[in-house]
């Protein structure tokens, strides 16, 4: 049911059985407050999260101009507890408690906890600091929760930290840093040919031309992706990776408007000797570069 006030606006709302699709079950109910905002209660068995989940990667939508706030916009205050939370990769989140507010199509509080698949714990929130907001992500399983989001596959385990300044200065909309910790690459076709290629020198081809695709299970210590977002791009800026057998320093950008890739490193074999001759002071520094490029 809904009711409408005397000037016919929609002032309340009760949807006992809410769906969007097959998947969707929840029950929600809302009520406008006399200061123009929403207060929302959502809760039920299940939720469909991919188009939420693809909402986040959508930095082509971005425009160069602020959008100006409306007095006749209403504000919001939701609560959700959903039991499972469906993304990619046959992936889920469960157990989800989540409390959102925005303001003017702003996003002005946040605060997020569940459980991945397996019983780690993830958790988001947004701290507002002087006239800035921040983002902080935590994730006890970074391989789930970048599954889940539908960034990458093949990811495995790992301990996982996004930072974000949602109100950066300047020519970026949004800056922040990725940092994943002691994680597992299984499967991955590209990274399988880089390894195969600095074995023998040539690119991983079979004799009839085609890739072999080989299932190896590739260590890795550290990513690091210091990034910003503006004008419809992704920059990445002195990202890298290393572990045991593979690194790799990227730099470059994505534009998202342009539909262009612009993006090259160094590439690191045997990072884990590398980065024990850079550990040696001055010297260290000198053979192996002020980036960790490394002496190969």
């Amino acid at each position: 049911w809904m009711a409408l006030g005397p000037d016919n606006k929609l002032k309340e709302f009760m949807f006992p059985e809410f769906s969007v699709n097959v998947v969707t079950r929840l029950e929600v109910q809302g009520k406008l407050r006399p200061d123009n905002v929403w207060e929302i209660k959502a809760k039920g068995p299940t939720y469909d999260g991919k188009d939420l989940f693809r909402s986040l990667f959508n930095v082509g939508q971005l425009t160069d101009r602020p959008i100006a706030p409306s007095k006749e916009k209403a504000g919001l205050e939701l609560v959700a507890e959903i039991d499972n939370v469906i993304g990619y990769a046959e992936t889920s989140l469960r157990g989800v408690r989540a409390k959102v507010a925005r303001r003017n199509d702003k996003l002005t509080a946040l605060d997020v906890r569940a459980m991945h698949d397996g019983g780690k714990p993830f958790a988001a929130e947004l701290r507002t600091e002087g006239a800035g907001r921040r983002l902080l992500a935590r994730s006890a399983d970074a391989g789930q929760t970048l599954r889940i989001v539908g960034f990458y596959p093949n990811a495995i385990g790992g301990q996982l930290e996004l930072e974000a300044n949602l109100d950066a200065k300047g020519a970026a909309d949004k800056t922040g840093l990725l940092r994943v910790d002691q994680f597992a690459v299984l499967g991955d076709p590209i990274v399988s040919e880089v390894l195969q290629s600095s074995d023998s020198g040539q690119p991983a081809i079979s004799k009839r031309g085609q890739k072999r695709v080989v299932r190896e299970r590739i260590e890795f210590d550290r990513l690091r992706v210091p990034f910003s977002i503006g004008f419809g791009q992704f920059v990445m800026n002195d990202a890298a990776i290393s572990g045991p057998l593979i690194g790799a320093t990227i730099q470059g950008k994505v534009d998202f408007k342009s539909r262009t890739l612009d993006v090259g490193g160094t590439y690191v074999p045997l990072s884990g000797i590398n980065s024990a001759v850079g550990a040696i002071p001055v010297l260290g520094q000198l053979l192996a570069g002020p980036k960790g490029e490394g002496v190969f």
